[in-house]
């Protein structure tokens, strides 16, 4: 299992700071949540660890907890972050709105090698073969989630574009969920769906704990995070005001008045 520290990180957009000394761990094999106003700089915070965004000063690593063994990530390229083991759900939806159910998935399980038009015209026979094997486990991703359920073989036919958003959400978790990531960041995963489809999303992230992932979410949902979250980080303007167990910041009374808005 793996898991990610950071030390004093700092991210300033001109004179506003977005991410002030932040220190934090993501706890590996556990689900992380950080809570917060919007514009506290959770998602900010993120962008940091993927490589999105290059931190001003402060340091911030990917630790295996197994080998022993640490890789830094201030200077990686996403790409290189995420062939370290870090993946992210963004806030925002990314799929590919023309391509189908199943090709949204296969895309991604390609490498860099496969995907050079040199390498196919010297490969041709092998093209079908890897293509149904990656089939096979873009099918294992979309049952995971539960869209082939739902859509059957309407998967090879029907375009990313003509699903519903609760559904559209849960093709971007088969997404990053085929990828294999070590660890999981989740931005705002039940931003803008039914309960019913909460209450899934929540089982998702409970079995990629019980799967050895290390999870982070920001979630906005309190009621969310009661349920799967073992820690908690509370940013405020920047900064990480409050941090403890989930009992500890969600019944904590300074908390529920400046963001719940309970007395």
């Amino acid at each position: 299992m793996k898991s990610i520290k950071a030390k004093k990180l700092t991210k300033k957009f001109n004179e506003v700071v977005a991410v002030n000394a932040a220190n934090f761990k993501i706890l590996p094999g556990k689900v992380t949540g950080f809570l917060g106003p919007n514009g506290a700089g959770k998602t900010t915070l993120f962008h940091l660890i993927t490589g999105d965004l290059k931190p001003d000063s402060g340091t911030i690593s990917i630790y295996d907890e197994i080998n022993k063994s640490e890789i830094h990530l201030n200077k990686q390229k996403r790409y290189e972050t995420a062939i370290a083991g870090v993946g992210k759900l963004y806030q925002d939806i990314k799929i590919f709105d023309n391509l189908s159910v199943i090709d949204n998935v296969v895309v991604g399980l390609y490498s860099e090698k496969e995907k050079n038009p040199f390498w196919i015209f010297s490969h041709l026979k092998s093209i079908k073969s890897i293509r149904k094997e990656y089939e096979q486990k873009a099918i294992s991703a979309l049952k995971f989630v539960g869209l082939y359920d739902e859509l059957g073989d309407q998967i090879f036919k029907k375009k990313a574009k003509e699903l519903s958003y609760g559904q559209q959400k849960l093709l971007s978790f088969a997404r990053i969920m085929e990828k294999d990531f070590d660890v999981l960041l989740l931005d705002e995963p039940t931003a803008g769906v039914n309960e019913f489809l909460v209450r899934r999303i929540e089982d998702f992230i409970k079995a990629m704990v019980k799967s050895q992932k290390t999870v982070a979410v920001i979630e906005h949902n309190i009621k969310v995070l009661e349920k799967i979250a073992d820690f908690i980080y509370f940013m405020e303007e920047g900064r990480i005001e409050f941090s403890g167990t989930a009992d500890h910041i969600l019944n904590n009374e300074e908390i529920r008045k400046r963001y719940i808005g309970i007395e």
